[in-house]
């Protein structure tokens, strides 16, 4: 669903780097216009091909003004080469600050899995002194996204996972378990079988 509407909508505000990344999303919109365009040729109905060019040249037009109404440094994400993992590695280690390098937590961790041993090096080389200072960023919910495995003092992590942060990893945890069973629901009354 997603994909169908980020490419029949241009809709950018799906373009994530771990979903489509740049070049993809620009490749696949013209891609989109392209085979738009072809099937109906196709399909031999020339009003069908009059409304699919319109379509097609409106999603060109509409993509062409967005470029140019952006700021200059966002339009080259638009043709960027990085996939999702290498956009979150470069993150990561060009971050130049702990809260910008925490966000590596908020995604999956297979994303950063290549890089897991430099993170958790950071993560509890930096750990006292946050655990000292309680920077504004250190909330329940950020703590609450650190996998166990990442503290290596196992005596610091009733430090960290206060009531409220065991809290918020269960309700996460019964989000994503719901959200599973929504899809595999989903898919079973669409008669999809997973093999």
């Amino acid at each position: 669903v997603q994909a169908t509407h980020v490419d029949w909508t241009a809709c950018v505000q799906f373009r994530q780097p771990d979903d489509v990344g740049g070049l993809y999303f620009s490749f696949t919109l013209l891609l989109t216009c392209a085979i738009g365009i072809f099937s109906s040729i196709i399909h031999g109905d020339a009003t069908l091909t009059q409304i699919i060019g319109c379509s097609c040249g409106g999603l060109i037009f509409a993509y062409a003004l967005l470029l140019m109404s952006i700021k200059r440094e966002y339009v080259a994400t638009f043709y960027d080469t990085r996939t999702g993992v290498k956009y979150y590695t470069d993150r990561f280690y060009e971050a130049e600050f702990d809260e910008q390098k925490f966000d590596i937590f908020a995604n999956n961790e297979n994303i950063w899995r290549h890089i897991r041993d430099d993170v958790k090096t950071w993560f509890n080389e930096r750990l006292p002194s946050w655990l000292e200072s309680q920077p504004a960023w250190l909330t329940d919910y950020n703590r609450s996204l650190v996998p166990d495995w990442v503290v290596e003092d196992k005596s610091l992590l009733p430090i960290i996972r206060s009531k409220k942060v065991l809290e918020l990893r269960i309700e996460r945890l019964k989000s994503n378990v719901a959200m599973i069973l929504s899809a595999s629901s989903l898919s079973s009354k669409r008669g999809i079988r997973n093999l």
